[in-house]
């Protein structure tokens, strides 16, 4: 069997580190995944003081643990730093200093192990004196490692942002080494990364995420031999849904930005479920000092994948160009959070409905009186969506960090999708806006001949155009026209396959940075059950969330956007009590 080569990776910290170092292995298993994914015939390797075995050595437990992690063999090191400096040894203050000294020594023998080396910004109030000690230990050790060796070190501020420098930094550190194995013609370029943080919703299987910019730079006199084109693969930790054509033209598109007049416009291929490929990225026309900027927009994914996690989930990509570095190359796209609350209020809203619901007795008539008030509201700021295309709203703070949305379900650019079908097929133009659904069962011994049910055609507001808008084709409804209750235009819903169904759709976003609400009166007619019955009971519950909804997924050919099925409360609407 053919060897596979290898990366090695040494992990050293003192013991106060232990969230950072927990993390190290799980970045090195995503980015072997997506090696594999990329058919990259690569294996990183992580050694750890951890892995060392009990025994004896004459210069103590160090030298067991230098003989495993043998530093001076290895391609990577890795040391991070906080308030604790370590355990003195023979050569050094610490352990951790020892190993740091042993890796920079290598590196000015033989150019490896590259060093990267973290530190997180201390706390400011002061701890006890040994703690005060161990912390000017290491503030002296990186102004020595800064000034004295000229190390470029990378402070951090939170476990989170160590985690997203270490993705950059160990992808970028794989491509590094991955491309130094052969001059490629993208070696007079440099290229680099950057991205917009969309917030998204869990719910979706097909959500927009921030556009990603891809900055080309020449810095090479030599003049290219040939036309020179690149060919950059996207990896995501979501599976993409942009949809695609038959013959697997996506409709995530790649641009060149930035340029007056005809620019460069590539359709990706979708590759794999997680990947999308852009080839022929001409570049033979950039020259020395010059710089290119290239757009990637209308990339979505599945957020459903984490609907059950009640924590904001990034989404990550990787960007590999065939025979470069893509320094930045795991940038954040989006962050996925609730998108919709659905809750059931009274008639005049001014409480939540009970948990019976509005309860009647079977004997009684009801005549068209309003009974409930369904309310969607967003879970983030702009989660209610139009069919328009997308532009980032202005920043906003959800739960304590900056982020954009996206006010609309259609891509920033839409374009014409190359296909041999006879119609026109746009790419990035959504189907219809955000739908808000609610299915109202019929449950036990009602008599449903005897219920009418009746919804208003849009949100209940005070002023201003309506929001949204009842959609016939998706909602059950009663031949005929929109009907007055009061002051509110309704529709009377039809019963099919033992329950009512009613969506709106979403015609204008809110353009405040602010949680909005939508309500929608429900009324009901009851013709009085027969008196034989009255001591029957039972009820109609009612659940809401986005649609249209697919407990499988979306795939090619469904609607955009697509939600997985929802997860709201269930809660009794309507309740018939048994007769006295």
């Amino acid at each position: 069997m053919e060897n596979t080569p290898t990366l090695r990776i040494v992990l050293c910290s003192p013991s106060d580190v232990q969230a950072e170092r927990a993390l190290v292995q799980p970045t090195i298993d995503l980015i072997e995944q997506f090696l594999r994914i990329a058919r990259t015939p690569i294996k990183l390797e992580l050694s750890r003081w951890e892995d060392a075995c009990p025994g004896m050595h004459v210069r103590g437990p160090q030298g067991l643990i230098d003989e495993l992690l043998r530093i001076e063999n290895s391609d990577l090191f890795i040391g991070i730093f906080w308030k604790r400096f370590g355990t003195p040894v023979e050569d050094a203050d610490s352990g951790t200093e020892h190993e740091v000294r042993c890796a920079v020594r290598a590196w000015k023998a033989n150019k490896k192990p590259q060093v990267m080396i973290y530190f997180r910004n201390p706390q400011l109030r002061s701890g006890s004196p040994a703690e005060d000690e161990q912390s000017q230990k290491v503030q002296a050790f990186r102004t020595d490692l800064c000034s004295t060796e000229k190390a470029l070190v990378c402070d951090y501020q939170s476990i989170e942002a160590f985690s997203d420098n270490l993705r950059s930094h160990l992808w970028t550190f794989v491509q590094s080494a991955l491309s130094s194995k052969q001059e490629t013609y993208l070696s007079r370029f440099r290229f680099s990364a950057g991205t917009n943080v969309i917030s998204v919703r869990r719910e979706g299987n097909t959500e927009l995420v921030g556009d990603i910019y891809l900055t080309c730079a020449c810095e090479n006199d030599v003049p290219p031999v040939s036309p020179v084109s690149a060919t950059l693969v996207l990896y995501t930790t979501n599976p993409i849904t942009s949809p695609v054509t038959p013959e697997g033209v996506s409709e995530a598109i790649l641009f060149e930005a930035g340029r007056p007049g005809p620019t460069l416009l590539i359709h990706g291929a979708l590759t794999g479920i997680n990947e999308v490929t852009f080839r022929g990225i001409r570049l033979d026309d950039i020259h020395p000092g010059q710089t290119r900027l290239f757009q990637i927009t209308n990339l979505r994914c599945d957020a459903s994948t984490q609907r059950w996690s009640k924590e904001a989930v990034p989404i990550h990509v990787f960007l590999a160009l065939i025979g470069a570095p893509v320094e930045h190359g795991t940038p954040t796209v989006g962050t996925i959070r609730k998108g919709l609350d659905f809750e059931v209020w009274n008639a005049d809203i001014s409480e939540v409905l009970p948990e019976g619901g509005f309860t009647i007795n079977p004997a009684t008539n009801l005549v068209e009186s309003r009974i409930a008030t369904l309310r969607f509201v967003e879970g983030f700021p702009g989660s209610f969506k139009a069919r328009t295309p997308s532009y980032p709203h202005v920043s906003y703070q959800v739960e304590g960090q900056e982020g954009y949305v996206f006010t609309g379900e259609s891509g920033y650019l839409c374009s014409v999708l190359p296909t041999s079908e006879k119609e026109i097929k746009f790419g990035g133009l959504a189907d219809h806006g955000s739908y808000l659904a609610a299915r109202l069962h019929v449950q036990h011994a009602i008599r449903p001949a005897n219920i009418r049910l009746f919804v208003s055609v849009c949100e209940l507001r005070q002023f201003g155009r309506a929001r949204t808008r009842l959609v016939e084709g998706a909602s059950k409804l009663v031949a005929g026209d929109v009907q007055l209750i009061g002051e509110i235009e309704v529709r009377e819903l039809l019963l099919c396959d033992g329950q009512f169904r009613v969506v709106w759709e979403v015609l204008e976003p809110s353009l405040m940075c602010t949680i909005s609400a939508l309500d929608f009166a429900v009324f009901a007619s009851i013709e009085a059950q027969p008196t034989s019955d009255s001591s029957l009971a039972g009820s109609i519950i009612v659940s809401g969330g986005f649609a249209p909804a697919s407990s499988t997924g979306y795939s090619a050919g469904m609607p955009v956007p697509m939600f997985g099925m929802p997860h709201t409360p269930v809660r009794a609407i309507l309740t018939f009590c048994k007769s006295s």
